[in-house]
This record gives structure tokens, C-alpha cells and sequence, in this order.
């Protein structure tokens, strides 16, 4: 399917390239967070899982602004990788940055699935 920036979807569009650039700059922050605070925050698998997130945010938005046609493909990896960071995010229920990184990511998976909802409809 071919996006133009004329589309019904702009709008949408807009909105998760938005969220996807939250959710990468959050995954960078909260990776630095975990960083500092070491332990738990710190461990191999947390840390891969928060730079698997960032980098798939960042390519996703990168895809939604120049409206490739695989926009949709990116936009599925990029909910599924978000989800399972909110998840390991949300498990430090004592770490306010934590949770607001599980926030964050949980609203990019959100609207990456519905765009996906919308090109399949389309």
C-alpha cells in the first residue's frame, strides 16, 4: 500500500511517528537510569531489551516519515518490542522512571498496532 503525506492516515501517522520518538528518547533515558542505578537495572537482558525498544522506535518513526511501504511491517515489530520493554519495565514497580518508561512504551505499542489495524483496513 502506498502512503502519500495526503493521506486519511496522516494524522495517525503523525501521532505514532510522535510516539515512537517519545518511546526512543524514554528507552535512552531509562537505559542511562538503569545504568547508574546498577543491580537489578542493570542486568545483560534488561538493558538489550531497552536498546532493542529505542533502536526499533527510532527506525519505525524513521519509516513512518518518509511513508515507506513497509511502514506497516515496522509498525507490528515495533508494538511487539514495545510491549515486551513495557512489560520488563513494569516489573520495577518501586522505580517511578521505570514505570513511566513502561507507560511511554505501552502507548507507542498502542498506536503502532492501530496503524497496523488501518493499513490492513485500507
Amino acid at each position: 500500500m502506498k502512503v502519500s503525506y495526503h493521506s486519511p492516515m496522516n494524522g495517525e501517522m503523525g501521532r505514532c511517528i510522535e510516539f515512537c520518538f517519545e518511546a526512543h528518547k524514554a528507552c535512552k533515558e531509562t537505559m542511562l537510569h538503569c545504568l547508574d542505578k546498577g543491580g537489578k537495572h542493570a542486568e545483560a537482558q534488561h538493558i538489550h531489551t531497552l536498546m532493542e525498544c529505542m533502536e526499533i522506535c527510532y527506525a519505525t518513526a524513521s519509516f513512518l516519515t518518509i511513508a515507506s511501504p513497509y511502514f506497516s511491517q515496522l509498525c507490528a515489530i515495533c508494538a511487539e518490542i514495545c510491549e515486551k520493554c513495557a512489560r520488563d519495565c513494569a516489573r520495577m514497580r518501586e522505580d517511578l522512571a521505570m514505570q513511566s518508561c513502561a507507560s511511554t512504551c505501552m502507548q507507542c505499542a498502542d498506536t503502532c498496532r492501530e496503524m497496523v489495524r488501518r493499513a490492513k483496513a485500507a
